[in-house]
């Protein structure tokens, strides 16, 4: 009995000791990947690089020619009031887990530009015309508040005489077209009725952890759009159209 008891003890310990040694070897290896950070990817240097300039002109070209053809098709309805570019290429650091290996995504280079009008009008009535122009465009519609020519568009504020320069943003029904192209430049506008003084204007421009130091960045002026009287009966569209124009393997 006293053996069978020995030989018990002795392979429990034996068991205990190797679980022991393998949660010693995960975390050294954990501690090994998470120390052996790399240094980031030179941006400047990508950024610089001739075929990165020259797809960042036909970049520059592209987002234009969207602002070119929806301005047409708004015509004399849409007056703007502010801007936001982003320009810029740029890595993130990329941690999947405390066991597996960590590194910098690969150099991204990307041009936004975010601009906002102000349209006579109601959303609904400009946000058929912005969403026909899409369509006939060849873009492709996609998220879940796209609009659809022919059914029923941005449900109206709850009160036609709400004060528009105190009413929060959050309080309005969403009203939101999103559409890409096939060259991969996408569109997102978003159409409000009403605008408060605090409105928050969100926009895809991103910043990066590591960016380019030759990149340009400029942020909308909100108090352009919420603070400047505009006709009653007017409404207000933000428009982003995002170009990605190089991207690179990721580095670890």
């Amino acid at each position: 009995m006293n053996f069978m008891a020995k030989r018990v003890a002795k392979w429990f310990l034996g068991s205990v000791a190797s679980v022991i040694l393998v949660i010693l070897g995960l975390v050294a290896w954990g501690l090994f990947v998470h120390g052996k950070l790399p240094s980031p990817p030179d941006v400047d240097k990508v950024a610089g690089a001739a075929e990165v300039r020259a797809a960042q002109r036909t970049a520059v070209r592209d987002v234009e020619a969207v602002y070119t053809t929806l301005e047409q098709t708004m015509g004399g309805r849409a007056a703007q009031r502010a801007e936001a570019v982003s320009d810029m290429c740029g890595v993130v650091f990329r941690d999947q887990g405390f066991f597996r290996r960590v590194g910098w995504s690969g150099v991204r280079c990307q041009r936004e530009v975010m601009r906002a009008y102000v349209l006579d009008g109601p959303r609904a009535e400009n946000a058929t015309v912005v969403a026909v122009a899409l369509e006939a465009g060849g873009w492709f519609r996609n998220g879940p508040g796209a609009v659809d020519p022919g059914t029923p568009q941005c449900p109206a504020p709850a009160s036609s005489t709400v004060d528009a320069t105190s009413t929060p943003l959050g309080d309005e029904p969403t009203c939101r077209i999103d559409a890409i192209l096939p060259s991969r430049v996408s569109l997102c506008a978003e159409f409000w009725d009403v605008l408060g003084r605090s409105a928050y204007f969100p926009s895809r421009l991103r910043s990066t952890v590591v960016s380019s130091t030759t990149g340009t960045t400029t942020h909308i002026d909100a108090q352009a759009i919420t603070n400047a009287p505009r006709p009653p009966g007017s409404s207000v569209v933000i428009v982003s159209v995002l170009a990605p124009y190089f991207t690179q393997q990721g580095h670890s």
